[in-house]
């Protein structure tokens, strides 16, 4: 199942029904304060996000399955290191 949100200009991420379902994500230029409910999202294998609000990549560490993955625009990240915990 792919998730696809573009332009979202609610504040707070939707709750998605069945999150191990979801094997692709894009989450493009929405105004979410966080996207920490994205780390429910175990089996994603595909991960694309235009305008990362959080000051923190830690929340993509615990997706083991991830194997793409792409961030456009992360002004408030300082440190890359926690994706080295990712396997793939």
């Amino acid at each position: 199942m792919d998730l696809d949100l573009m332009r979202d200009g609610a504040r707070e991420f939707p709750e998605v029904p069945d999150p191990e379902a979801v094997t692709s994500a894009r989450v493009w230029h929405c105004k979410y304060r966080t996207l920490a409910p994205l780390a429910a999202l175990v089996n994603l294998r595909a991960l694309s996000i235009a305008t990362y609000p959080d000051a923190s990549l830690e929340l993509l560490a615990s997706l083991e399955t991830l194997e793409e993955l792409e961030i456009i625009h992360l002004p408030p990240v300082r440190d890359l290191d926690p994706l080295s915990a990712l396997k793939r």
